[in-house]
């Protein structure tokens, strides 16, 4: 999760090394939808590469990975899974890279953050350049698989909080969700069902990044994809049922006060405030909480439910120890100083998705 020390000072450092990253790569971002056309050949050929400073990779999978990915707790799962893909794939390397250098200078080694920071931009670039042949159906599998794990490793490390990034991301995920088939992509069947997962989760995220026709679309897609994961969750008990109906919750609230002025969001949120109350199992959902109470309380159109979701929300990374947390509050401060004009800000406000 994204550290919140100097937040703003890496944004400016980030747009300064890749300033080309969201504006002449823009046209390859759209898929094409030509099945005749031939995918570009791919700038990272399949072949194990020799860095001087792969030792960034074990760190990457035993201190980062588990937690931003459950199903690959164990560490050894981890190797057997991350360490191929950034040893196969510069992009994937980069992305690593990046994570793990911003993980080393938060905790203390401030040497770290520019290298951290070369990393990302060159995740992003090469991310971009991939863009259009990933979302071709000739696209080879290990290509979309890199894709897919660059993107999941920089939205979940938040270094996309740099927000002239996170609008490039989130339509590269809303086209990849079209195009790539995760069942095809080799691995475990859990690492496959969690990417398909995570990538209905970020199209959730991604919503207010998308103009409106789009986002109509993009919504429904959403209410879809959480009916698809509640009846996965029934269904093989990887994850609790209720974490579905959160997220139907806040997909609900967020879509009907944009679009549907009739919606009584103080009932729907003291609704779902005695839901979870009354859910015992709820700390297993483990960091999706994180989102799903910062999201809520956001959310929330009155003191009391947001006071309710804020101390929740402190509660739960309390106790896992989420380094986001500090910018989350200070985020949700902001809206309760803006008074009757929070719903107009939270729309439009950027800080609501890159959080």
């Amino acid at each position: 999760m994204a550290e919140p020390i100097n937040r703003r000072k890496r944004t400016d450092r980030t747009r300064r090394a890749s300033p080309n990253t969201t504006t002449s790569t823009e046209s390859q971002l759209v898929c094409a939808n030509d099945d005749s056309s031939p995918a570009p050949p791919s700038p990272y050929p399949e072949q194990p590469l020799y860095q001087p400073e792969h030792w960034v990779t074990n760190f990457f999978a035993e201190q980062i990975a588990p937690w931003m990915c459950p199903v690959l707790q164990a560490d050894n799962e981890c190797k057997m899974h991350l360490l191929p893909l950034a040893m196969s794939s510069p992009l994937v390397f980069d992305a690593v890279a990046a994570a793990a250098y911003h993980r080393l200078a938060y905790y203390g080694n401030p040497k770290f953050a520019a290298k951290a920071e070369h990393y990302k931009a060159s995740a992003i670039r090469g991310l971009i350049t991939s863009a259009r042949s990933v979302c071709t159906l000739s696209a080879s599998s290990s290509d979309q698989l890199f894709a897919a794990a660059t993107l999941l490793i920089l939205m979940y490390d938040e270094m996309i909080a740099a927000q002239d990034t996170f609008v490039t991301l989130a339509r590269i995920i809303g086209n990849m969700r079209k195009f790539v088939n995760f069942s095809s992509l080799g691995g475990s069947e859990k690492l496959q069902r969690y990417l398909t997962e995570q990538f209905g989760f970020l199209t959730i995220f991604s919503l207010p990044h998308t103009d409106d026709d789009t986002a109509t679309e993009q919504c429904k897609e959403a209410f879809d994809f959480v009916e698809e994961f509640a009846e996965s969750c029934a269904r093989d008990k990887h994850n609790p049922p209720f974490l579905a109906e959160c997220f139907r919750t806040i997909l609900t609230v967020w879509h009907g006060q944009k679009h549907n002025p009739g919606l009584n969001v103080n009932l729907v949120m003291e609704d779902f405030k005695s839901e979870i109350e009354s859910t015992t199992d709820i700390s297993v959902f483990d960091h999706y909480l994180t989102w799903v109470y910062f999201m809520s309380s956001a959310a929330s159109p009155n003191a009391s439910l947001r006071n309710f979701f804020r101390d929740r929300l402190h509660k739960h990374t309390t106790t896992f120890g989420w380094k986001n947390v500090a910018m989350m509050h200070a985020f949700l401060g902001e809206l309760e100083g803006a008074g009757v004009t929070w719903p107009e800000r939270l729309q439009s406000h950027k800080k609501y998705i890159c959080a």
